[in-house]
């Protein structure tokens, strides 16, 4: 570990136009704090002009460090890079189409010194437009609750996966769970590899309310929905939290609710939409048929009428407010 305290890496490919308008705003935030930050960029073997851009920004701030692989090693791959090249305490991956608003790397910087948590969350606000829109949208301080283990995992279920929005202590991953990052490639979701030994070794956890990221709309996915979250998201908490039944059990029924049901409500009626179809109602029986939401929303959400299965996912929407709101009073 250097004397710097937060890594900032953004893994990239052939997304230029994105990259540029997130690394040249967060260069000039980040330059007041030179002594505590380092940018780190790993390029996925783009073929746009992204070496050339680093090259130019490397030289001209000595804290933006980049990797250009060899060949494209595909997302996880490029995630476990930007990870095993933090050499800071604290380790924040963000996504290269998504950008902090004014002030929050300074106000997220001032928590990470002041309160020292092992993992932090850090809500986003979702627009198409996000470069214009930042300027009007400054954060002047940070809403913020401290959670214990249990809602935490409550709060955020399912966007542990959501790489912008959380920033662990690497001190909580060990050497081991190091090792087992490549055991996750192709699963979507390789980042769970230290959202959730930082969630399972921690023990001070912040949900900052603030919505402090800008996260361009309708620009993920990519992958099959209901393979990456149904079926591969629980068998990966299984598999890191299997010791603690009970967690694993609070971030499922969480995601049933204000997740899953939309999800497969998209993915049966919205055509072109973010995730890719694919996988059926016996796959997810599989994995999630030991919750009973999956009986009383899932599977009538599944097999109804459009508009019927929409009403269906509006009462699972109003159940997961219900429960934020419970946390929000802890």
């Amino acid at each position: 570990m250097n004397n710097k305290i937060l890594t900032i890496s953004i893994p990239t490919h052939n997304r230029i136009h994105h990259l540029k308008n997130l690394v040249d705003i967060i260069a000039l935030d980040c330059e007041p704090f030179i002594n505590n930050i380092d940018i780190y960029i790993s390029d996925n073997f783009s073929t746009d002009n992204t070496r050339q851009y680093l090259l130019e920004m490397s030289e001209k701030y000595d804290f933006i460090k980049f990797n250009t692989n060899f060949e494209n090693f595909g997302p996880d791959k490029n995630f476990q890079l930007c990870f095993q090249n933090c050499k800071t305490k604290y380790f924040w991956m963000m996504g290269d189409d998504d950008l902090p608003k004014v002030n929050s790397i300074q106000l997220i910087l001032n928590l990470l010194k002041d309160r020292e948590p092992d993992a932090m969350y850090v809500s986003s606000q979702w627009a198409q437009d996000i470069v214009d829109l930042r300027p009007n949208l400054p954060i002047h301080a940070l809403s913020l609750l401290e959670l214990n283990r249990e809602d935490f995992a409550r709060s955020v279920n399912v966007w542990l996966g959501y790489c912008s929005g959380l920033i662990i202590n690497k001190n909580c991953i060990t050497l081991d769970e190091q090792d087992k990052l490549s055991a996750l490639n192709g699963t979507s979701l390789l980042q769970l590899g230290w959202a959730l030994p930082a969630l399972a070794n921690g023990k001070k956890f912040i949900f900052i309310r603030s919505k402090a990221i800008l996260a361009t709309k309708a620009n993920t996915g990519g992958y099959a929905g209901i393979q990456v979250f149904g079926i591969n998201f629980p068998k990966i908490l299984a598999s890191y939290l299997g010791d603690n039944v009970r967690l694993q059990e609070l971030i499922i029924s969480r995601m049933m609710f204000n997740f899953y049901c939309a999800l497969v409500w998209k993915i049966r009626h919205v055509k072109n939409g973010t995730f890719l179809t694919g996988g059926s109602l016996s796959d997810l029986r599989t994995v999630l048929g030991a919750y009973w939401a999956f009986w009383i929303f899932i599977v009538p959400i599944y097999k109804l009428p459009k508009y019927i299965g929409l009403f269906f996912v509006l009462i699972a929407k109003s159940i997961a407010l219900f429960q934020k709101k419970l946390v929000d009073r802890v």
